[in-house]
């Protein structure tokens, strides 16, 4: 009885919520979208070489484009209630018809999260997020490396007004594919991996300079009938400082990290967080 107490009550609030919905303000829109076409000189397609190091601009001949969409579905004084959303597609772009029962083309989700903002007494400025989204994601957007990128699943609160800066803190899940610790993947679970991300921002050192810290700590977590490659998976660090100097109406970035065990592979590819190479040696570092 007290279970369909439950339900019903949750029953409710969603209704309550698309009901507020219903007459919410404007459906935001915000993404991402390219769009390149070529063919080689020498004969055939166009030819991609080393866009992650010489830079992206006309060496890219796919489409791709990120459609999101995101509103305030509860707004009361200074309490704020957001969905956002987002689906990725990409295609090679090779013909007019493009579907995904060839692979000339794919869908994947990459955000579905709420936000709420005013909910916290002691940090009204601070924003509590849960679901699946990008996290401050720190790139070199020409040649698209992302240094600093946790994005997933999971849940946080950011933006806490603490001294000079602000503290965000976030845990996101983030597991290794089953094939990289068995042949055999159909016959094992991936390894489970829990991303644990501190960040204080905002940090003003001169006149136009702020740094941000962060620590990252990943977790690995096993089942019970994983192999023991998975098993002797070792937990992970990676510390990072970030220096953003404003120039000429621009800016300019340095950026020290470190990191240990699963975190050394991804940083020798130029960007780390969003994966954690479990199945690493131990005892690396970057």
């Amino acid at each position: 009885m007290k279970l369909n107490k439950v339900c019903l009550t949750a029953a409710a609030v969603s209704a309550a919520l698309m009901s507020t919905a219903s007459m919410a303000a404007d459906v935001d829109f915000f993404g991402y979208m390219r769009a390149g076409v070529g063919i080689s000189g020498d004969h055939g397609q166009q030819f991609e070489f080393e866009k992650n190091n010489l830079g992206r601009l006309g060496n890219e001949g796919d489409a791709y484009g990120e459609i999101g969409l995101g509103s305030n579905i509860y707004q009361q004084d200074d309490m704020t209630f957001r969905v956002n959303t987002m689906l990725a597609a990409t295609s090679n772009g090779s013909n007019d018809w493009e579907g995904t029962e060839k692979d000339d083309a794919k869908i994947a989700l990459r955000q579905l999260n709420v936000e709420a903002k005013g909910v916290l007494g002691f940090a009204p400025e601070a924003t509590l997020w849960a679901g699946k989204r990008y996290y401050q994601r720190h790139d070199i957007h020409i040649t698209d490396r992302y240094y600093w990128d946790i994005s997933g699943a999971g849940a946080g609160i950011e933006n806490i007004a603490m001294g000079p800066g602000k503290l965000s803190l976030a845990w996101v899940r983030s597991d290794r594919e089953a094939e990289d610790f068995n042949p055999i993947p159909d016959k094992i679970k991936p390894l489970n991996m829990n991303i644990l991300d501190a960040r204080y921002a905002g940090l003003n050192l001169w006149d136009g300079a702020s740094l941000e810290l962060g620590i990252d700590y990943a977790i690995a977590n096993p089942d019970h009938d994983a192999n023991q490659a998975a098993k002797d998976a070792k937990d992970g660090v990676m510390l990072t400082a970030e220096l953003t100097q404003s120039v000429l109406g621009g800016f300019n970035k340095t950026v020290v990290q470190f990191g240990n065990e699963g975190y050394g592979a991804p940083m020798v590819y130029g960007g780390a967080g969003n994966w954690y190479a479990a199945e690493a040696k131990h005892g690396g570092s970057a």
